[in-house]
Formats: structure tokens, C-alpha cells, sequence
């Protein structure tokens, strides 16, 4: 079963993050978004990979990086399982 992984994160060093996921992933998405932090709204991102768990290993090391990155608190990272068909 495959799985869908969002990754919550500030919208900086977007180029950083890119690179950050490019160097595990070929194939994902970033969406822009207003996101809520303690009480305060920032642009934010969600980053949205699908694959299989043995992908999880990389999706962590891949939020770990973006909060060094970008100097943060936290980052969320969802599983969701899927079933999904390209066609």
C-alpha cells in the first residue's frame, strides 16, 4: 500500500528546500499556504510526496533538514495510506 507524506513547513529558502527534496524524491509536490503558529498566521508550504514505507526513513531525514534550514521549532510531517492508480 503506498503512502502520501505532507510535510508542514514556513514558506522560506523555498531553492534550500527544493534541493533538500530533490536529493531523495524525483517526483513531489509544493503547495503555497496561510498557516497558523501559536496564535499568528505565516505563509507556509506543504510538501506532498508519495511512496512506500520504506520511504519514511527519507521523508524524516528530509524534515529534519528544512527545520535546520529554516530554523525552526518544528516541522509536521502527516502519513496517510493510500491507494492510488496513475493513469
Amino acid at each position: 500500500m503506498n503512502r502520501k507524506f505532507e510535510l508542514h513547513t514556513e514558506d522560506k529558502n523555498r531553492e534550500g528546500i527544493e534541493r533538500i527534496v530533490k536529493s531523495h524524491f524525483s517526483s513531489f509536490s509544493i503547495q503555497g499556504q496561510i498557516g497558523f503558529w501559536q496564535g499568528g498566521i505565516e505563509k507556509s508550504l506543504c510538501i506532498v510526496i508519495t511512496g512506500t514505507k520504506k520511504d519514511v526513513h527519507a521523508v524524516v531525514d528530509i524534515a529534519r533538514r528544512i527545520k535546520t534550514l529554516n530554523k525552526q521549532d518544528s516541522v509536521l510531517v502527516v502519513k496517510t495510506l493510500v491507494h492510488g492508480t496513475l493513469i
